[in-house]
Formats: structure tokens, C-alpha cells, sequence
């Protein structure tokens, strides 16, 4: 590892799908398919949900699902490789880094197929811990890994870079009980800027089923509970309980139709058609 200067230059999704037979892409395709491969033997929990992106432009709310594209699936599998790598470096050089650990499942889900296996390996997952000492991380099937990847939007990935930084340039970084500082100190930041994100992701999606009163779409059962189904409607990332009357089984589709909005309260109901 040494200090560097990269050019970058952007390009969306859908351009750098197009270029996947063509180097580097090519090359790194390959080696992020062996390393799902390999995480997926140490037991990684791969999980695959619809998802949508809320845009409010010009008084304009906008919802639109995000394709599943083998070029989305590089980007992530190259942000784990970094992490992974540079959780190593830091063991082997003993660096102090804040490590992402998680044990594994509390119970193992049911080997249930389509959005309703999802969902039940999803709600199987413990919660991700950051901690000064390695761990391992269940989930993602590593035995140690650091998040590092976006020092501009999360202020631990920031401490990572700057313990990687004086190590390299042989200044002192910040010992075990300094970083654990840090992690106290940010930890519950993260989860109200997490929380404060998905708030307003529902706000803005309830707005726009407020403007559009006639939304009409597609609904798939993920959980029967005490007779009461908990609903995923992939076009609009959002989940729903109903009761529904009937013979019902996980993964049935079902035309549904937005009933009521209650904004203040962040609360939608659909009814089936």
C-alpha cells in the first residue's frame, strides 16, 4: 500500500454495463465473481430486494426502480474487496482501525424462495458492530473488514484513511482507546442520520401517493402473521400489512390500490382490487 494520485472520470451504470467485455472492467468482473464465490462458501448472506430511488426535482416527486445491473454488483463487490484488503493491512502492520463485525443469524430462516426468502434472511441478520478489535463479519462471509470507501459521506471511513495516511507517512495515528472514542462519539450520529435518511425516503414516497390518489400496482406477500400479511410493493420500496381474507401464500401477487395517506403521521393503507 503507498500514498497515490488517481484521474477519475465518471461514468453512470448503464455506460459501464455496456463496457463489461472490455478491459479493465473485464478483468475486474472476474475477480469480483470469485471473491462473491468465495464468501459465498465462508457463508455470506446474499440478499436481493427491489430497490427505488425518491427524487424531489423542480415540485416534482419521482420514483423509479433501480435495474438489476451486473455493473451495480462490481461496485459493491469491489467496495468489499477494499475493505477486506485493507482490514488486513492494518492486522498485519498493526494499525488501529475500526473493524465491521457481526455474528452470525440467530436462527437460520426457512429455505423460502422469490422477495419472501429475502425478507426472512434479511429480518435473520444480527445487527453490524463496529469494534477496535477484528471480528469477524458474518454477513459478508470475511474474517475482518473495515469500512473505507466513502470518506466524504461516513466520518468513520474518514479515520480509516487518515490512520492509513500516517502510517504510511510514519506519523502516530490514534491508539485502540482513541478510536473507540471516535466510534463512541459517532455511533449514534450514524444511526439518526440513517433513521433521518429513511424518514425521509417515506415522507417523500407518501407525498407522492398523495398526488397520485389513483396509484394502481403490484404487491407480494413476504410474511403471514396471526392473519395478517405483511406486503412488499417493489415499485415503490415500501412494505404494508393487510388482512387479507382467504387462502394466502407467501410470494402471491396481489393488485393492490393506494386507500389512504395520512402524512402528519407518515401512514399509508392500500386495499386489494
Amino acid at each position: 500500500m503507498a500514498l497515490s494520485k488517481i484521474r477519475v472520470r465518471r461514468i453512470t451504470y448503464r455506460e459501464a454495463e455496456q463496457r463489461l467485455d472490455t478491459e479493465p472492467l473485464h478483468l475486474m468482473l472476474h475477480w469480483c465473481q470469485l471473491s462473491r464465490e468465495r464468501r459465498r462458501n465462508a457463508g455470506a448472506v446474499f440478499i436481493e430486494l427491489p430497490e427505488v430511488a425518491v427524487r424531489y426535482r423542480e415540485d416534482e416527486v419521482s420514483i423509479t426502480t433501480l435495474p438489476v445491473l451486473e455493473s451495480r454488483k462490481l461496485v459493491s463487490e469491489s467496495m468489499l474487496l477494499a475493505g477486506a484488503a485493507i482490514g488486513r493491512f492494518g492486522l498485519e502492520n498493526r494499525i488501529s482501525l475500526p473493524f465491521a463485525t457481526q455474528e452470525p443469524p440467530s436462527e437460520i430462516w426457512h429455505e423460502e424462495n422469490g422477495l419472501a426468502g429475502m425478507m426472512q434472511r434479511r429480518k435473520s441478520l444480527k445487527r453490524s458492530l463496529i469494534r477496535s478489535v477484528q471480528g469477524a463479519h458474518a454477513g459478508l462471509g470475511l474474517e475482518a473488514y473495515v469500512q473505507a470507501t466513502s470518506p466524504m459521506r461516513r466520518y468513520m471511513d474518514l479515520v480509516v484513511h487518515q490512520q492509513l495516511r500516517a502510517y504510511l507517512t510514519g506519523r502516530p495515528g490514534l491508539n485502540a482507546q482513541q478510536l473507540l472514542e471516535r466510534v463512541g462519539a459517532t455511533g449514534t450520529q450514524s444511526d439518526l442520520i440513517r433513521k433521518a435518511e429513511r424518514m425521509s425516503n417515506l415522507h417523500w414516497t407518501l407525498v407522492y401517493l398523495s398526488r397520485n390518489p389513483a396509484w394502481k400496482g403490484e404487491g407480494v406477500v413476504v410474511e403471514i402473521r396471526d392473519g395478517r400479511s405483511t406486503v412488499l410493493i417493489p415499485e415503490l420500496g415500501l412494505e404494508t400489512a393487510l388482512y387479507l381474507s382467504g387462502n394466502v401464500a407467501l410470494n402471491d401477487r396481489l393488485a393492490l390500490k393506494a386507500k389512504s395517506v395520512d402524512l402528519p403521521n407518515l401512514e399509508s393503507r392500500f386495499e386489494v382490487v
